[in-house]
């Protein structure tokens, strides 16, 4: 029985085992590049950048590239356009974790490491259950409201509540919207 990937051609269920393990490699090695180019972003360009700011449009960025990324996979792009458009949330995270382990100096960085180790555990023991009810858009959409109401919630002290509250108003209708496109949960 033939299996279909997003934006890709039927697969024999032969090899669905062998594609899977390469979209997993491939979206790890993805991570790891963009968090890399993050961090030498954070180090390189944006180190003067008081905390708030960086956190609250830090935070911004992610949602908003989080939806960008969504609205891609409605697309029929080549996969160099999907990976283009999987790398800029990677680099909004690897910006704020490197800020975040820059700012927590050496006598912090373990606490940070732990964190940091503790978030990606419990990523990794939530995400099969994530997938399997609301679906990767359920769960790019969730990701991309918590990030915006992060964001708004960092920009307390430097943006008027109509500012935050635009940008909420910009995010939450939009993964409305992708919600529309998710299956039934409760089938």
């Amino acid at each position: 029985v033939p299996t279909t990937f997003a934006n890709t051609a039927p697969v024999p269920s032969s090899s669905v085992l062998t594609t899977r393990a390469t979209f997993t490699a491939v979206a790890v090695s993805l991570a790891m590049l963009g968090l890399g180019a993050g961090a030498w972003l954070r180090v390189r360009f944006l180190k003067e950048v008081p905390a708030t700011p960086l956190l609250a449009g830090g935070l911004t960025a992610l949602a908003a590239s989080i939806l960008v990324f969504c609205g891609f996979l409605f697309l029929p792009l080549p996969a160099a356009a999907l990976i283009a458009a999987a790398l800029p949330p990677s680099i909004c995270l690897g910006t704020l974790i490197a800020d975040r382990y820059a700012r927590s100096g050496r006598d912090g960085a373990p606490r940070t490491y732990a964190l940091d180790l503790s978030g990606a555990c419990a990523a990794c023991l939530v995400a099969p259950f994530l997938l399997e009810k609301p679906g990767a858009l359920g769960v790019l959409f969730a990701l991309s409201a918590a990030a915006a109401s992060g964001g708004a919630f960092a920009a307390r002290r430097i943006f008027p509540a109509p500012v935050r509250a635009a940008v909420l108003a910009l995010v939450l209708p939009c993964g409305a919207w992708y919600s529309a496109f998710l299956p039934d949960p409760w089938t």
